[in-house]
């Protein structure tokens, strides 16, 4: 799934799934050590993923599949070109072009083409079906402040709250000032992580993050949590 490690929402993307390769991560009862690894390893490949050559700019939600980007998706493509990242071409325009019927029909408010610059292709660490991914930065895990299970539903939970420092990319670093972002060294995450047994890994549902003596800005682990709360879960297990 996709997550933000940033306060208000910037970017994209963490995309985690942590496999039970390792004896570690086979079992829902996650040991802090492990919990440890796994929250490292999620935030050592966070970064922005964007998605290079022909892309709609639509009304609804981004598919990528269909190589359609939402509006506000577009916002962050748009960062990316500000500092020297990417580039877009915008090949037509709902606001300023000739009425199409299909185009209005479709929910299109744009169409445009997206390629990496020499900087964006300096700072990249993947490239992989026309995607690029312009990492966050380096982090390393300080300390696990909080492991608890739950089960809602049929499923096994986990929140986990964490310490963590931070190394920010300078690229980065000028994308969230763009957005009036002020981005700490030492930093605060939360997590719920959702286990599924048939791929004997635990994936991540839901993620806060915030600089280390402030507070969280957004409220998704706790909404999800209250939520698995209605449908009967528990919290206390190890």
């Amino acid at each position: 799934m996709q997550a933000t490690l940033t306060n208000g929402g910037i970017a994209l993307a963490l995309l985690v799934s942590v496999s039970a390769a390792s004896p570690a991560f086979s079992d829902p009862q996650l040991s802090d050590d492990a919990a440890k690894k796994m929250v490292q390893a999620g935030l050592q490949s966070s970064g922005s993923y964007i998605k290079l050559g022909r892309l709609q700019v639509v009304e609804g939600k981004t598919d990528y599949k269909k190589a359609q980007i939402s509006l506000l998706t577009y916002k962050t493509y748009e960062r990316w070109e500000k500092v020297g990242a990417i580039s877009i071409t915008r090949e037509w325009d709902r606001a300023t072009s000739v009425y199409r019927y299909g185009d209005f029909s479709s929910g299109i408010l744009a169409k445009v083409i997206v390629d990496i610059t020499p900087k964006g292709q300096a700072a990249a660490t993947a490239l992989k079906e026309e995607f690029v991914r312009f990492p966050y930065g380096s982090f390393r895990v300080i300390r696990i402040v909080k492991n608890e299970g739950m089960r809602a539903a049929g499923e096994d939970f986990r929140t986990i709250l964490f310490l963590f420092d931070a190394t920010w990319d300078p690229l980065y670093k000028r994308y969230a000032e763009l957005t009036s972002e002020v981005l700490s060294e030492k930093r605060k995450g939360r997590v719920l992580l959702r286990y599924d047994p048939f791929a004997s890994n635990w994936v991540w549902d839901a993620q806060d993050y915030a600089n280390a003596e402030e507070e969280f800005s957004t409220d998704n682990v706790p909404k999800a949590v209250a939520l698995l709360g209605l449908l009967g879960g528990g919290l206390g297990g190890r």
